[in-house]
């Protein structure tokens, strides 16, 4: 009896939390992996690059960088979302993630979002089904988009990271140390607040 293919998927890989629980969750789900990441001048570039490059070693996969020059933004600290928010970046995303699946021969393109991303005009499931829809059509074949926690919270990702002993940083403004070998977080960004509250509920109902 001849095996089954595996699909392969192309999971835009930040390094985050929930980037990180997409890729290994579809890992679990015997799909193919391959991490695709993006440099765009975002303020917590080299801590991004380790965690993606490290949830790589840890799967036993690749990673691939991009540059997206034509989202560059001003290096600043984030704070909230309004600092945070740039335009048409999870549409270019997913775009540029679907060319690259293409040239991989890969069958889905997967983005970590979750039911309360709410905050951007571009990250909704609405949106990335449209996206779906247009890739497939440009490409001349069904690309998928992969929404794997999309029914669920932050605090679902958390426990299924720390139930894996996984370790990930949510930090808009995060730095990695090649020297210290360690991660400096501002713990006052949106998406540390997000993070901290997150592990506190999910604290919380273990007790």
């Amino acid at each position: 009896m001849e095996a089954t293919k595996m699909r392969k998927v192309i999971v835009l890989l930040s390094g985050g939390a929930d980037s990180v629980a997409t890729a290994i969750k579809l890992h679990e789900e015997n799909w193919d992996v391959v991490g695709l990441f993006f440099k765009y001048g975002q303020p917590n570039y080299s801590a991004e690059l380790h965690l993606a490059a490290s949830c790589a070693g840890l799967l036993g996969t690749q990673v691939y960088e991009e540059k997206l020059n034509i989202l560059r933004v001003k290096l600043h600290e984030w704070k909230e979302n309004e600092d945070a928010f740039v335009p048409l970046r999870n549409t270019l995303f997913l775009v540029a993630g679907a060319a690259f699946a293409v040239k991989h021969n890969a069958d889905a393109v997967a983005i970590g979002f979750m039911k309360q991303d709410t905050a951007f005009f571009d990250n909704s499931v609405e949106h990335h089904k449209l996206i779906e829809d247009l890739v497939s059509r440009s490409s001349g074949r069904k690309i998928e988009i992969l929404m794997p926690w999309a029914d669920k919270t932050k605090k679902d990702v958390m426990k299924f990271l720390q139930d894996r002993k996984v370790e990930t940083v949510s930090c808009w403004n995060a730095k990695w140390s090649y020297i210290t070998k360690q991660f400096q977080v501002c713990g006052k960004c949106a998406n540390c607040r997000e993070r901290i509250d997150a592990e506190f509920e999910l604290e919380e109902t273990r007790k």
